[in-house]
């Protein structure tokens, strides 16, 4: 939509906009006039509040005016949901197989590189099990929001840079899974199903216990696939937090562009104004919300991210001194992956907080546009002004750590310092 002629819509309401109101958050207000939607054939209107701020009219949710619910129940959410859950209990079953398996491996070898493999295996098994099941509580508040934005606005939602970013981010998922299938059958086929099951799957002998070739490669290939599908799961979800993250940057980048526009206006007007206000308030609370249901998932994620790119770096340095080229090709694909997911979601993190700034500098300006001495308009300016200041929008992980480019450059640093220091030593 274009903004001149929402600022134009917005000056020429002059009633109060409905109350939102969110547990565990500020109370905001919604921008559009209360019985907005038609009411359908013979029923009655029923006057609603959003109690949940990704509901409001800005997000692309209902009216205060509804019609009643459908009484015919939907069983495809009922259905996906059940998927869903059973998808979850497999990850931990697959998680808490290889990190058993992993203190089995522990106790028998006195190889460090062996246990520092099976440590990271165990951790990145377990933390897909606990990450996944964070973000799928969390999803209904993602879905939500991801909905009502694509049926809001269909310009903020066709970007062509977003679409390009997330298109490459997908196709880059989908090269990492059939990278590691590709590995997966090269390393079988040159070490064999004995050697990986004696390694992998609990220090068993294949010999001793008298199980065959061919079920020996059924078990191997079953535990390796399981692994690969347990770290590929996150990719997913983490595609899905980025793009939660681009929508509410571009809705910044909106509203700012209300801004800008209301403050090249000669006549500054009150009303405006105000709805600017119930807009910026609406788009905090919603960030609260989803920050409040993803922050512990997206704080787990970076320990993970993190944890094992310091083990692959490690990982990579043995195996060029071992001159391994079967295990270095997985441990720099894993390398590789791990680095450009945590770029991938600390950037799109990290942009809010630009976008945040940015939003500083418009709200200057529109102080600075005021020439009429009017005291509602002034009232009105300094509200949102006071807003956009104490009211400061940022993903966190978990509220220990907000994602932002100092952030980025901490963590890169730290690895940086982590690889020099291994290779003066080694």
């Amino acid at each position: 939509m274009n903004p001149e002629a929402v600022v134009a819509r917005l000056g020429h309401q002059t009633n109060d906009p409905p109350r939102i109101r969110c547990a565990g958050t500020r109370e905001g207000r919604s921008s559009e006039a209360e019985n907005r939607a038609p009411v359908g054939r013979g029923k009655s209107p029923t006057r609603v509040t959003w109690d949940d701020p990704l509901q409001s009219p800005y997000f692309g949710g209902r009216s205060s005016v509804l019609e009643e619910p459908d009484p015919k129940p939907d069983p495809g959410p009922t259905s996906r949901s059940r998927w869903a859950k059973c998808g979850v209990v497999l990850l931990y079953v697959i998680g808490l197989h290889n990190l058993a398996s992993s203190v089995v491996k522990c106790s028998s070898s006195r190889n460090p590189f062996e246990v520092l493999d099976a440590v990271s295996v165990a951790c990145r098994t377990f933390f897909s099990a606990v990450t996944t099941h964070l973000f799928y509580t969390g999803y209904p508040c993602v879905a939500t929001f991801l909905s009502l934005e694509r049926g809001a606005d269909l310009a903020v939602s066709h970007q062509r840079q977003m679409k390009w970013k997330h298109g490459a981010a997908r196709g880059f998922v989908v090269a990492y899974g059939v990278a590691m299938m590709v590995h997966q059958v090269v390393w079988l086929s040159h070490y064999g199903a004995a050697a990986y099951i004696r390694t992998q799957v609990y220090s068993l002998n294949v010999s001793a216990l008298k199980i065959n070739g061919f079920l020996a490669a059924v078990l191997a290939y079953l535990d390796f696939t399981a692994f690969h599908a347990s770290v590929f799961v996150p990719a997913l979800c983490i595609l899905q937090y980025v793009l939660v993250c681009d929508m509410v940057v571009l809705k910044v980048k909106h509203f700012r562009s209300l801004v800008r526009v209301c403050a090249k206006n000669s006549d500054v007007q009150a009303g405006p104004v105000k709805r600017l206000h119930s807009i910026y308030t609406s788009l905090w609370n919603a960030v609260q919300k989803l920050d409040s249901q993803l922050s512990l998932a997206v704080f787990l994620w970076y320990v993970d991210l993190v944890l094992n790119i310091i083990i692959s770096v490690r990982m990579v340095q043995h195996t060029l001194s071992q001159f391994n080229p079967y295990s270095a090709a997985g441990a720099y694909v894993q390398a590789l992956y791990l680095g450009l997911m945590f770029l991938l979601m600390s950037y799109a993190a990290a942009n809010l907080i630009v976008e945040v700034r940015h939003v500083d500098h418009d709200v200057c300006q529109l102080v600075c546009a005021l020439t009429a001495v009017d005291g509602q308009t002034c009232n009105q300016v300094m509200l949102l002004q006071e807003e956009v200041a104490n009211c400061r929008m940022a993903f966190t992980g978990w509220n220990c750590f907000n994602i932002d480019r100092s952030f980025i450059l901490t963590v890169i640093g730290a690895i940086i310092t982590y690889a020099v220091v291994l290779q003066q030593l080694t």
